[in-house]
Parts: C-alpha cells; structure tokens; sequence
C-alpha cells in the first residue's frame, strides 16, 4: 500500500509543477487518508479491495451484487416510505 501510495505522490507532485496547480495534490490526499483509516480499523481491506475490484472486472459483473430492487425495498423499509417511486403509480402507502 505504502509502496502504491509513493507511486501516486511521486506523480502528483511531478504534475503540481507544470504548471504550479496544487488540485490533484488536494485530491489525493483525501483519498488516501480514507483507505488509511480503512486499513488501521480493517488491517488488509486496501488489499481485499483491489481482489474484489479485479475480480468484478475480470467477470464483468458483482457475483455479490444484490439486484437494485432490493437493495431499495431495504433503504425504503428503513426510512419508512412507500413501495411506489412514481407519484402517479399505486403505491403500499399514500404519499
């Protein structure tokens, strides 16, 4: 990750030069101290992350992927609301 992390800097750094914009430095910064918090509480999530994305590459798809329509009958069914989206669609609850 460390080693991954240089790479990344040594680039920023060598692009913040020419000319002098310091954006991406801004950017990248806060990237990295979201997946350092996430090693330090999850030791090897940056790892089981970069597995998982290639995995979902190489198949092309999720295979741990719920479908959206349950994944919003959850969301709902925790904030409350009715089934239907559309205002004009018979919903479980009136809006």
């Amino acid at each position: 990750m460390a080693a991954e992390f240089d790479v990344e800097w040594e680039h920023v750094l060598y692009r913040a030069k020419q000319p002098p914009d310091l954006t991406e430095v801004f950017e990248l910064l806060p990237k990295w101290r979201h997946l350092t918090h996430a090693e330090h509480v999850a030791p090897g999530i940056y790892l089981r992350l970069l597995a998982k994305s290639e995995q979902i590459t190489g198949a092309g798809q999720n295979p741990d992927a719920v479908p959206l329509e349950d994944m919003q009958a959850v969301i709902r069914q925790r904030l409350g609301q009715p089934r239907c989206i559309n205002r004009l669609a018979k919903c479980d609850r009136p809006l």
